[in-house]
This record gives structure tokens, C-alpha cells and sequence, in this order.
């Protein structure tokens, strides 16, 4: 039997940033089928192995440089980062990756000027599973 799972989020608030590394909860959730996007933690889980597609777009509506990073079980994957002094600034970044059963996989801020809000509705966090791949098994001894 196959998992479905597809998830669409996007902030509902204006959040302040505050200096050091900060997990970004999209807690507007319009799609989650299968249920693997939490919204009060902003972390997606794995339900199966598979080959996923995650993107993720960030829309401030202040001056200053923002440094966003996607963070595999807690470990830098991809970044997404603007350096301008624009009035308004976006960053967007999509990622491929195979992913095992209980994998995370979550989008935080690790520097961001003071002055920083994302816009509400604006900012997105999406993420959909291609296809389930076979558990890889472990055969020690022969």
C-alpha cells in the first residue's frame, strides 16, 4: 500500500527574528495529507522511505540580510539567503532528497537583521513525497 504525503503551509503571523538559530513554524496549514507536517513545531517527519521534493519561499517586508538554511535531522542541507536593502526581499529554494522513516526535515533562521518580519501569507513551506523507495536492510555476518 502506498503513503500519500503532501504538505502546503504558510505563516498566518508577523514574527519577529531574533538573533541565533530559531526553527520558522509555518502554522497555517492548508494541505496535509498523510499528516507528516507539524504545525506547532514546523518540523516535517518522514512516514516512509522515500524521494521527496521540499520548497520553501521566505518574503521579508524590512530592509536587511536574512540567512535561512534547510536542516536535515538537525544538520545543514540548503540555504536560502538574501543580502539587500530592498523594502521588499524574497528568497525562494526547492531540494530533492531521499529521506528514511523518521527523518526531519525543517526550515530555520540562523541570522537575520533585527528589523526582519517575514509577511504573513507570503512566506510558504511545501513538501510533497515522488515515490516510496524499499527500507534499506541492514545484514551483519554472513
Amino acid at each position: 500500500m502506498t503513503t500519500r504525503v503532501a504538505f502546503y503551509a504558510a505563516l498566518q503571523q508577523l514574527i519577529p527574528i531574533t538573533q541565533g538559530s530559531q526553527t520558522i513554524v509555518f502554522d497555517n496549514v492548508m494541505t496535509n495529507i498523510g499528516n507528516a507536517y507539524d504545525s506547532t513545531t514546523g518540523v516535517f517527519t518522514a512516514s516512509t522511505d522515500g524521494v521527496y521534493v521540499f520548497s520553501a519561499t521566505i518574503k521579508s517586508s524590512s530592509q536587511g540580510n536574512g540567512y535561512f538554511y534547510f536542516y536535515k535531522n538537525h544538520h545543514f542541507f540548503s540555504c536560502l539567503m538574501w543580502d539587500e536593502e530592498q523594502r521588499s526581499v524574497s528568497t525562494a529554494e526547492t531540494i530533492v532528497m531521499e529521506l528514511r522513516k523518521g527523518d526531519q526535515i525543517h526550515v530555520s533562521v540562523t541570522s537575520a537583521d533585527d528589523l526582519m518580519f517575514p509577511v504573513s501569507g507570503f512566506s510558504t513551506f511545501a513538501g510533497i513525497q515522488l515515490w516510496e523507495t524499499a527500507p534499506v536492510e541492514v545484514i551483519v555476518g554472513k
